[in-house]
């Protein structure tokens, strides 16, 4: 794992564990020998790592992931608006989605990874003010 800071966040290099486009957010995918591997989120049980800043087409080929920075570009799963709090989609292979308002809604705050910037359709990419810690996604 290789790993790098600037002002923008620290930018670390693992190991896809499967095919997976850029803006996605990843969780800890395992170990082996030849390295550290990420996994797109898939479970509403694992902690969120990162989101990827390119995209890998094989299991196994280096992907960097942004690990630590106040803003990061995210997929996303369904319409987003700008403002809302984003959260991810364990069925959408890490993609983002509006969630409601925890002040007027039960909602757990751990599903949710940040506030976006910008508004977003189905697939679109756009800016999100990341939380600070570890999230993790709701289902």
């Amino acid at each position: 794992m290789g790993q790098s800071s600037s002002g923008k966040g620290d930018v670390a290099s693992f190991l896809a564990g499967d095919t997976m486009a850029a803006y996605r957010v990843v969780t800890f995918g395992g170990a082996s020998s030849t390295g550290i591997f990420v996994d797109p989120h898939l479970t509403s049980t694992a902690f969120i790592l990162g989101v990827t800043l390119s995209g890998a087409s094989v299991t196994g080929e280096a992907i960097d992931v942004l690990l630590a920075a106040p803003i990061a570009k995210c997929s996303c799963a369904a319409s987003v608006s700008s403002g809302a709090l984003g959260g991810v989609l364990t069925a959408s292979a890490g993609q983002i989605a509006e969630r409601a308002n925890p002040a007027t809604v039960t909602t757990r705050l751990a599903g949710l990874i940040g506030i976006s910037l910008e508004a977003g359709d189905t697939n679109s990419v756009i800016a999100v003010l990341l939380q600070s810690g570890n999230q993790r996604a709701d289902t």
